[in-house]
Formats: structure tokens, sequence, C-alpha cells
């Protein structure tokens, strides 16, 4: 990411005398005399301790020679370049007068005003007393969250008489003394030193501020500021000082301020929100204490015996203001700036004792971990994350950058491809840019949007919870649309598309390119005309199950799935009957010449969408088995024809956005004579595995492989041609490594006179690739009515590192990848949680505030992150690195009053930005025509500046979580298969597995659902193939002849002269079964059952199945 830009600013008689006395000092290293304040130690912690990029300038209003800018002036500088101005301010009474420097001229604090109406943040401090005023004392805002005078004759013309303090309580503005009772009787100090060893409880040391005791901070109502939260909980150390300021909020809101002639309210209110600051951490003054000095020969002794008693008390230690809510910049406060002083944090050269010499640590070097200086560190970091100007830029994202013309024509029936791409507003709030858009102040432009025939739609804009907007646009082509595609075998066409926006007075341009590409090679059409499906639920590529004994075949195709051996594995019976359904489809022209019409739709459509799921494998004892076909179409005369046309299957270890073509790794590929894919191979790193139909590669790929065909169009002008796979998730060799419930399923076109080809810096994917298809789509429902655990909806995910992240802006290469998860129809109030054991969570919150402005996120521990859900879109930056992928863990947690029935979708996309030199630049096209978008400001206000964006980001890939709300007794049983297949799949990891923990912890979570639905997991032993099935009744050689159906009685059954003849149960599996029984003592439980809920198993004989052999009440519904 960019570089926050600080610029932090000192002052003080810095004076040309020798040695030079007081004042801030910026010097490299600590002064050793003790005679100025060297502030060498913080900044070293503030640009050494994240991953957020930090860059420091100095300037001195004096003439410090080791600062950046001496003499500086906020007039004269360029400050505009900064994200932070950090104002250290020494000048001011301090019982000298006439005070030594002078206070900043009003038109410097008119260029700090604009600075902060830009956007910019502010941190300011000072000390006792006037101490700081000449600096912080009169900008807007920053004047009234601290005490900065000392006297009342001081105090500017209107200035308040009065703040409030944490508490609430109206308090004087006037600040505390340096020594007691002076200027102002009857005040002392604010003296919030900790007692050291060495001292008395009466009497406290002047060099106490050195030693390795800090202070303790609170917390007003418990509430952490971002600024203060560690990775391990909040920072409550801190530096300690015998007479400190105090940090206030105003008493007025109201107030109005003039500025250089021009008056305004202080504090800005916006559409009748209006921020207010808030005093975010306070600390404690120890009473009944005098402070002495100990007159070391080698300082200055510029503090003297205080022998009045201290009084205790609690006073502001830190004030924060979010000004964003009104367009204007952030601030902080802080009573006093030893809290960023060598003698403070790291000792005094000269102190009394060696403790009081050693302070929190050694100087210029990386702090421990868990020590004093890595929290301060911390909150350093932190405050200058949180005070940076957010990030402002206009760029496309695109998902499907390429078209093909038999997938954009679809047989001229032209699907409408929905979110084809993105323009992303950073910076600016939803109201501001949907002011933007209906004062016409969005456009396109540019060849693509200008071919005849093509329609590009916007959808509604979405807000994310940061200062972000992004606004969706479909495509759709239509005929004379076609005209502009290449010819068959013609070289693809590229056309731009330009955008442009006006948005609060500044103007941006984006640009970013579409391809269009010739027709009469074999292809996905993912996406149906009559449905206009999402893309990753392919219409092409079909999942199904089927059971020997419940469904074994597909209806209209005659293949019956035979075996010996219902309820053990058979994959030799599997290859056989997928290998003979797709016989039949490539030899029937019910199929082959299936134009529009969808071939699966006889498919077993209740598992269609949830074949890939590799936890359910059995349904009442017997095996079930899932298989994978794929459609490819070939359009053109008649004739045409493509030789030899190979389909890839493979399924990744569980949901991911990284289903993009990345030939070296997850789409590997042993390699033909012409250097393309011939055979698929694992990925080096077990991300996603092949499958097959024969149940080798060999079989499928090599001379008469059941998945190599020739395709030649017919007279109908298109042919399809069949291709699939048995999906053998839960054989040993598979299901151990799996990583959750269900998995990401792509098919692979391998044709050598189309291959996939990643070109112009956009890796190709099922999203805008009709070489690909995907299924992907993760179902986990929730309970109803249940507690918390029962709507706990975890997902295991799996994600590689970001690129390496450019700390220069300007091109989108300072961007990292990002998770973007759209809500949808979540309920608002929902708790997310994201946790990935190999990340540092607080660095992915801090470049979260660092690219969006946001206070989201939180930390649930140092590797979860977590956030409340509020509708719109949630944006999460994945941390760069070169190691291995990031194994996750994504929770909702959702609220009560869920309802059976109700199903919410959440849609997670990975953003990425297009890279297209082999240096990771990003090879901008120079030579394509360009009509630029123009976004005209029909506002008064002056267009600040232009900005042209002439790189994008994409879609690297997208996957779906849909949370169905059902019974707990209906959806029991798969949680404890879940379980058991979990605890095994575990057991099988070594404990330094980057999939351990995740493990551990998504089990837990089934542990406590598989509670919440009434069972208990204790009793549930880990196995690969879930929890066994009752054996059935009769003795051991017998149990082979009982089945067992397990559900809620449904009704009863009388004939018609009132007696009972038997009742209907529908199981957990959703089917009806109907038993006959006429005794009474039946009759008597089963109405018992029907009345109560009870959920009962009905024991049967094969041979006779509509007649129970005993019945078992179960349990009672929760």
């Amino acid at each position: 990411m960019a570089a926050i830009n600080v610029l932090v600013v000192g002052d003080g008689p810095y004076l040309a005398n020798n040695p030079p006395q007081d004042g801030i000092n910026f010097a490299p290293s600590q002064d050793t005399t003790d005679d100025t304040f060297t502030v060498s130690e913080f900044l070293y912690l503030l640009t050494h301790g994240s991953a957020v990029s930090i860059a420091v300038d100095t300037a001195h209003r004096r003439n410090d020679p080791n600062a950046t800018f001496q003499n500086f002036v906020f007039t004269t500088a360029s400050i505009g370049k900064y994200d932070v101005l950090w104002l250290i301010g020494y000048e001011g009474w301090n019982y000298r007068d006439p005070p030594a420097g002078g206070a900043i001229g009003a038109s410097e604090v008119a260029a700090i005003t604009a600075f902060m109406d830009a956007g910019g943040g502010v941190f300011a401090t000072g000390d006792h007393a006037g101490m700081g005023s000449f600096m912080g004392g009169s900008i807007p805002r920053v004047r009234t969250m601290r005490k900065w005078f000392a006297r009342t004759q001081d105090l500017p013309a209107g200035y308040p008489s009065t703040a409030t303090d944490y508490a609430g309580n109206s308090v004087t503005s006037l600040n505390w003394p340096g020594v007691s009772n002076n200027p102002n009787p009857g005040m002392g100090r604010a003296d919030t030193l900790v007692m050291n060893p060495s001292d008395t409880t009466s009497q406290y040391q002047f060099d106490d501020q050195s030693d390795n005791i800090p202070q303790q901070l609170a917390f007003p109502n418990n509430i952490v500021h971002p600024i203060l939260e560690g990775a391990t909980g909040s920072l409550s150390r801190y530096p300690d000082h015998m007479h400190e300021g105090e940090v206030v909020t105003p008493s007025d809101l109201s107030a109005t301020m003039t500025v250089n002639a021009q008056t305004y309210t202080e504090y800005p209110a916006v559409g009748g929100f209006q921020p207010a600051p808030s005093v975010v951490a306070t600390g404690t003054i120890a009473g009944g204490h005098s402070t002495v000095v100990e007159g070391s020969q080698c300082e200055q002794n510029n503090f003297t015996t205080d022998t009045t008693l201290t009084t205790a008390g609690t006073i502001g230690i830190l004030c924060a203001y979010d000004g964003r809510g009104s367009n204007v910049g952030r601030i902080v406060t802080d009573s006093s700036f030893h809290h960023y002083l060598d003698l403070n944090l790291v000792g005094d050269p000269c102190g009394s004792s060696p403790d009081r010499m050693a302070g929190f640590g050694t100087a210029l070097s990386v702090p421990a971990s868990g020590s004093v200086l890595a929290d301060l560190q911390a909150f350093y970091v932190n405050t200058a994350i949180w005070l940076a100007r957010p990030t402002k830029n206009f760029y496309f994202v695109v998902d499907k950058s390429t078209f093909g013309y038999d997938e954009a024509s679809a047989g001229s029936t032209f699907p409408l491809f929905a979110n084809t791409f993105w323009l992303v507003v950073d910076g600016y709030n939803l109201s501001q840019v949907q002011a933007a858009i209906s004062a016409h102040a969005l456009t396109l432009g540019g060849p693509f949007s200008g071919i005849n025939g093509i329609t590009i739609t916007p959808g509604t804009p979405i807000a994310t919870q940061a200062l972000r907007v992004l606004i969706p646009y479909s495509v759709q082509f239509s005929g004379p649309a076609m005209s502009a595609f290449p010819g068959t075998n013609g070289n693809p066409v590229e056309k731009l598309l330009q955008a442009g926006i006006a948005v609060a007075g500044n103007e941006y341009t984006a640009e970013t390119t579409f391809e269009l590409v010739a027709g009469a090679d074999p292809y996905f059409e993912n996406v149906n005309p009559q449905q206009n499906n999402v893309f990753y639920l392919s219409q092409d590529l079909c999942v199904f199950t089927i059971n020997p004994d419940s469904n074994p075949s597909v209806p209209g195709i005659p293949v019956t799935f035979s075996t010996s051996n219902p309820k053990g594995q058979d994959p030799g019976a599997a290859s056989t009957f997928i290998e003979g359904v797709l016989k039949y489809m490539n030899g029937s022209t019910t199929f082959t010449d299936a134009g529009n019409s969808d071939p699966f739709s006889h498919f077993p459509s209740p598992v269609i969408a949830t074949g890939d799921s590799s936890v359910t494998p059995s349904s009442n004892g017997i095996t079930n088995y899932n298989f994978a076909i794929a459609r490819v179409r070939l359009s053109g005369p008649t004739g045409t024809s493509a030789n030899p046309v190979k389909v890839f299957f493979r399924l990744f270890l569980t949901q991911t956005n990284d289903t993009d073509y990345q030939p070296a790794t997850s789409y590997l590929s042993t390699l033909d004579t012409s250097g393309f894919p011939d055979q698929p191979q694992s990925a080096p790193d077990g991300e996603s595995v092949p499958f097959f139909a024969s149940g080798s590669s060999a079989g499928d790929y090599g001379t008469g492989g059941v998945n190599v065909h020739s395709i030649t169009v017919d007279a109908t002008g298109e042919t399809s041609m069949y291709f699939g796979c048995f999906l053998d998730v839960y054989s040993g060799t598979y299901n151990w490594k799996a990583r959750g419930s269900h998995h990401c399923l792509v098919a692979q076109i391998a044709y050598d006179g189309a291959p996939i080809i990643n070109a112009n810096g956009i890796t190709l994917g099922p999203n805008n690739s009709d070489k690909l298809a995907q299924r992907n789509l993760q179902i986990t429902p929730s309970g109803n009515p249940g507690g918390p655990a029962a709507h706990r909806i975890p997902q295991t995910f799996d994600v590689r590192p970001s690129p390496p992240i450019s700390t220069t802006g300007g091109t989108l290469l300072d961007y990292p990848d990002e998770l973007i998860i759209d809500w949808g129809n979540t309920p608002v109030g929902s708790t997310a949680t994201i946790y990935w054991p190999q990340v540092q969570a607080l660095e992915v919150v801090r470049m979260a505030r660092r690219l969006y402005g946001t206070d989201e996120f939180t930390l649930a521990d140092p590797s979860t992150l977590q956030c409340t859900v509020k509708g719109g879109a949630t944006c999460v930056p994945i941390p760069s690195g070169s190691g291995p992928r990031f194994a996750g863990l994504f929770t909702v947690d959702l609220p009560a009053g869920v309802k059976v029935g109700q199903e919410f979708n959440i849609v997670v996309r990975r953003f990425s930005t297009r890279r297209a030199g082999n240096d990771g630049t990003i090879g901008i096209i120079q030579n394509l025509p360009r009509t630029a978008a123009t976004a005209t400001a029909t506002t008064t206000e002056a267009v600040a500046r232009t900005n042209i964006q002439r790189n994008w980001r994409y879609v690297v890939g997208t996957f779906q979580v849909k949370i169905p709300v059902a019974g707990e007794d209906i959806l029991l049983p798969a949680e404890e298969n879940l379980y058991a297949i979990v605890l095994w799949r575990l057991n099988q990891l070594s404990p330094t597995d980057r999939w351990y923990p995740v493990l551990q912890r998504y089990l837990s979570y089934i542990a406590g659902r598989v509670t919440a639905f009434g069972g208990n997991p204790i009793t549930i032993l880990p196995s690969p193939t879930g929890v066994p099935q009752p054996v059935g009744i009769g003795e051991h050689h017998h149990r082979h002849e009982a089945e067992e159906f397990t559900g809620k009685v449904e009704g009863l059954l009388y004939d018609r002269f009132g007696d009972f003849e038997g009742f209907l149960l529908r199981t957990e599996h959703g089917h009806e079964h109907r038993f006959h029984a006429t005794e009474h003592e039946i009759e008597e439980r089963v109405h018992y059952a029907w009345t109560d809920r009870i959920v009962i198993s009905v024991r049967v004989h094969k041979d006779h199945p509509s007649i129970p052999v005993s019945i078992i009440l179960r349990r009672r519904p929760h």
C-alpha cells in the first residue's frame, strides 16, 4: 500500500547557543546530556512497526539542524502531500515572560484548517501550563480537545472558559500547572508517576518517569478505541510524567470560530449528523506524595522540587475525534509530549539509579514481544493509520474481460452477463457518489461502449462500511453487436472502455479493456440465457449423486448403477456407470443436438447443486456416489470440427477464490508435443486434485480414452459432447486431504486449437474464459429455533497471499488483493469472523484502516478478525507473502429470530490488480483509440484535480455460501456425520500442518452445532465414513437384512370404519414412507410421537419394507 506520509512538527527555543537548551530535538539518537527533548525512539518505533509503510519527514519551527525542514512555516510548505500532521508543541507560557518563540499566524491556521477539510489527520500535544499552545491552541477542534493555556490572560478572544472532562463534568479550560498553586492557587499537578521501589509513599522522584514502570490507562465505559487495540488485547501501559496537561472535550459543539476572516461552526454537521470528540483513555494521579529533583550534575535542572502533596484524581490522557462523517479529518490529542520523548521511553542518561536510566528497553532496536515498547509502538502505528487521510481513487474491477462469439450469442438468445464489471469509488461515501450519479456526473465512453447493439446497464451501488462504493454493470450483446467480433480464426479484438466521474469537486477517469474472440472452437456456455445464472453455477457442469438403493439411475438414461456391495465403496462399479452414461449421451441426438434445452433437467435435481459434498458418504446405510458431467459445445457451419478435445476435472480441497488459471500450480498438467496440456496432475501443494471416469489419467486421456472426443458440427449448427468423472471423494487417498464439507469443482477444456493463455496482466478463470466451467456452492444450514451454536455457520476456505504490495500509489499496485464479501440478505446484526492462524490479524485491521478508513474490524484474538454485518459489502485485505497459502475459517453467527424456510446467500469475491509486465509493472496499452469519457461537475464547486487511472483490477474467483434455515432434528444426522469425518481428518494431520488449528476450531464449532441440534459429540468416534449406521435386528448373520428409517410421524392412517391401519413417516432426508400396522399399542406410541413431535426410528425387514419390526423413540425436539 502507498506509504502513510507523516510530517512531525516540533518547536521550542532551539537556539544557536552552545549547547542548545530546551525544545524538541530531531537528533537521530538521544541527547546524552538531557538538555533537549529528543524523540528518536518515537520516530524509530513509528517507522518500523507495521506492514503498513509509514514515511516520516520532520519540521522544526526554529532552527533545529536535524529536522528535514528548518524554520518551518505551514503556509510556505506543501503540507497537502502529507496524510498526517503530528504536532509536538513545546512553545507557550512556561513560567517565563515573555515566552520563547511565538504562535502560528492566522494564515498558518487557515492552511492547517484546509488540510483537515481535505481529510488530513492531525495529532497534537503539549505539556503542563501553556506548553504547546503556540501551535495547538488556535487550530479548529484541536484547541478544544485539550487544555492549552495556564492563565486567564493567555486565553485568546472568544476562547471558551470551560470544558468537559472524561466523566462529562464541566471543568475549567485552564491547564494543570508545572508547580502546585502556580499560577493558579489551589490547583495541584497532574502527576501520573507510578511509585518506584526506592520511593516512599509520601515522596516520589522526578526521574521515576524514566524507569521501567508505566502508568496504567483506563478506558471510559470500557470501550477500547482502535488506536489502543493491540494484537493480544488493549494497550494500557503508557509512559508516566510528574506534571502532565489534560485532554478534554468542548462544552459547546455549536460554537463558531473565525479563521483568517472566515467564520464557521467549529464542529460541522452533515445531514443532521455531528461527530463529537471523546476522551478515550484516562490516567490516575496517585495522591499524598511530593515529587523531588535528585539534582544530577549532568543534566539541566528544569524542574524544582514540589513539596505540596498531590491530590488523588483522574485525568484525560487521550482524546479522539472522527470527523469523516462530516467530511473533515480525524484528530487525536494527548495530555503530554513526554509520552514520546526519549527520556520517558528508553531512560534518562542522567537518571538517579540504573533502572531510571534504562527506561522500557534498548533504544533504536526491535522491541521484545510483549514489552512496554512493543505496546507503545503499536499505539503510535495505530494512531498514524487511524488518522491518515482516506485513499481516493476511481477504477474498474472487471469480472468478465473476454467474450467469445458463441457464448455472447448463445444461438441468438443473447444472455445477460451480470456483474461484468464494477466501477469502484474509493475515499467517498455513498451519498457523495449517489449525488454524482444523480447529477449525471458518471459517464461511460470509448470503443467498447460504442459497439452498435451492446447494452451496458448499471446496477444499484453497493456501499461498504468503509469509504468505498461499488457500482455493478451488466453487459448484453444483440444481433448487430456480433459484427464487432472477429471472423472465424480471426485474431482477438481489443476494445477500450473508459469511465469518468466528478465527485465532491474532484474529477477522475478510469480505463480498462475487453477482448472479443472468434467462435468455432469448443466452449462452455456457463450462463443460461433463460435463467441468467451466475457463472460459478455453470449450466454446462452438472454434479449429481447416485445411490444404488434409492436412485440407481438417471431418468431418461438406460444405465443402472450395479454393485454387489451397496454398503461399501465400489469404484469399479462407479467407473462402469459413468462410462455407460457418457456413452449413451454422446450417442443420442437428444443430447448431442440439445440446442438451448437443458440436457441435465432429468438428473437428480435435489443434489445437483450440493453433490460436491465430501461428508455425505451414505444414505440409510447405502453408499452414495458423486459424479460430474460437463457439456462441451461447438458451433459453426456444418462440418466444422475440433479434434481431439479433452476435459479435465479438478476438485479444490475446500472453498476458494483462487480458481483462476495457474498452470504451474492448481491447473498443473503434463504437456503434449505442442506444449499444451495433455493430462491433468495434482497441484504440488495438494490444493487441487484431478478425478477421472475410468479411474486413471491414461484411461481417460490416452488413446481411445473416455474423455477424449472429436466434435463435428451437424446440420443443426451446434453439437454437444459430454465428458465426465467419478468424484471419488470418499476414497482414502482423497478423503483425508479434504479440508471442508463442500468444494470447488472446475472443468477445463483442453484443446490445442484454442488453449487458455493468460495475457495483458489478467489471469483467466471460469468467470472470463469459456474454456473453464465451475460448480462452487457451500451449503451450511442454520438451526431453528436453537441457541447461538445452532446459528453458527462455519466454512473453511483457502487463499493464497497477495503479491508484493508497492508503497508507491498511482497504478493500483499499492493495493493488496482483497476479499469482497457481499452480504446479500444476511440479517443485519449478524457477526462474522475470519480465522487466519498464519496471519497477524492486527496487521489486516491496519491495512483495512489504511485502505478504507474504516474501524469496522475488531480483534477477537490475535489471529481472528471480527465485524458486525450491516448490509452491503465488507472488504478484507489479504496480506502479502511468499510462503504457503493461508488456511482459513469464515464463520457467520446469525442473530436470534431466524425462521425455518428462510435462506441467506453470501458471495465472496477476490479482487486483484492487473500486472502485465514481467517486472510487475502494469504495461499500459497506449495504442488503443481513446474517446475519453468526461465527467463534468454540475455544481459551482470547481474541480480540484483530474486523476486518470489506466490500470484496473479484476475478479480472481468467486464462491457462494448458502444458509438455509431448518429444524435442528432434521439437521442433526448430517452434522454428526460431519463431526465424525472432520475429527478423523484432524487425526491424520501433524500439529504443524497449516490446516491443523483451522480444523481444530472448525471441529469445536461443529461440536457446538451437534449439541445445539440435540446430539452429543462426546459419543461420536472419528470415522472417514461418518457415524456408523445401526446394524439392524436379529442375529449377526441376519443383520444385513434389516433397514432403518429415522424421522417424524407426519400422519396417522385410518380406514373408512375408523380403524387404525398405519402411519406416514417423513425421514430426515425428506422422503415419505408409509408403514402398515393395526396393533393398538403401535397406534398409541405413534400417536404420542406425532403429537409431541418426537423423532423416531422405524426398523423393517428388507423383504417387508412397509411393516415395522421395531420402533425406537429417539429424542424430543428442542
